[in-house]
């Protein structure tokens, strides 16, 4: 073994990876109404790791997928992993204070994602169901019970008024699709409707839908989580709302993540040092920071 190659050795044997798997369940209630597509509660299963050394904290979330009838094979499980990362990895850090022996030191972690699909201890399940497209949208459309229903079908895509005015169902395919290629998709274009059906082709919704699997409420028109009262300008709002992760159920475009969407992660980040990677240290309270 070369010089360098002992270094490095040498490191990992000293800085050895802590990993936990930690276990949440979330509530949501929407107007009163408990909410969870027929379910009152739902589980969030992922694993943390890190070294005393680490720049990087890495959660590892558990998700079980089945055939919905899209067909869920290993292209399906990396076009999903790369677009959850494409969102999620890499866009925020956790930082803590620990005190040992009266001296002060600060652990930073940048939040790395990955997926590990049908482990064993996953909880949380989605069908792979299959992703109509443009097609698909534009007969979801096209179904309408007439002009106006349709109409006001393309206007909520988020074309503008003036122009969904003009939709008529005669139109030839072309024309259809040129009006509607920029917009957001609905869930019949990315055949993912919920949190518990997922579109095959889909990089798109997913993300948000990625979200709950980490404990994460909707932010639209949510008024209770776990039980608590939320706040009002970040939850109870109209889908589309706020440029929020969690409140675009149709598109990871123009969306936002916030210092909140980890504070989970962050607990736990304070668990997994004070319990494993430095049991002898006093660990202060974790902040977020957006990179």
């Amino acid at each position: 073994m070369n010089e360098l190659a002992t270094k490095f050795a040498a490191r990992a044997a000293a800085s050895a990876i802590s990993t936990k798997r930690y276990r949440h369940i979330w509530t949501q209630e929407q107007g009163g109404v408990t909410y969870g597509d027929g379910v009152s509660t739902w589980p969030a299963v992922y694993e943390l790791s890190t070294s005393a050394t680490s720049t990087a904290l890495t959660v590892k979330v558990l998700i079980g997928a089945t055939d919905g009838g899209g067909g869920f094979t290993a292209e399906v499980a990396t076009r999903w992993s790369m677009a959850i990362k494409r969102v999620w990895s890499d866009k925020a850090a956790v930082s803590i204070n620990e005190t040992t022996g009266g001296t002060l030191k600060t652990h930073t972690r940048r939040i790395l994602f990955e997926i590990s699909w049908n482990d064993a201890n996953a909880e949380y399940s989605v069908q792979c169901r299959p992703t109509p497209g443009m097609v698909g949208l534009i007969a979801s459309i096209d179904s309408g019970a007439d002009n106006a229903a349709r109409r006001l079908h393309v206007e909520a895509l988020g074309v503008p008024s003036i122009k969904a005015a003009d939709y008529d169902i005669a139109w030839p395919l072309w024309k259809k699709t040129a009006l509607l290629r920029d917009v957001d998709r609905d869930a019949v274009f990315h055949g993912t409707p919920n949190m518990l059906e997922w579109g095959a082709h889909d990089s798109e919704a997913v993300p948000h839908e990625f979200g709950h699997t980490i404990g994460l409420p909707d932010e639209y028109l949510t008024t209770r989580y776990n039980g608590v009262a939320v706040d009002a300008a970040i939850y109870n709002q109209q889908p589309f709302g706020t440029k929020s992760i969690m409140n675009n159920t149709v598109s990871s475009r123009g969306s936002t993540l916030y210092p909140r969407h980890f504070s989970l992660i962050a607990t736990d980040f304070r668990d997994l040092m004070s319990t494993l990677v430095n049991p002898g240290g006093t660990f202060g309270v974790p902040t977020i920071s957006m990179l």
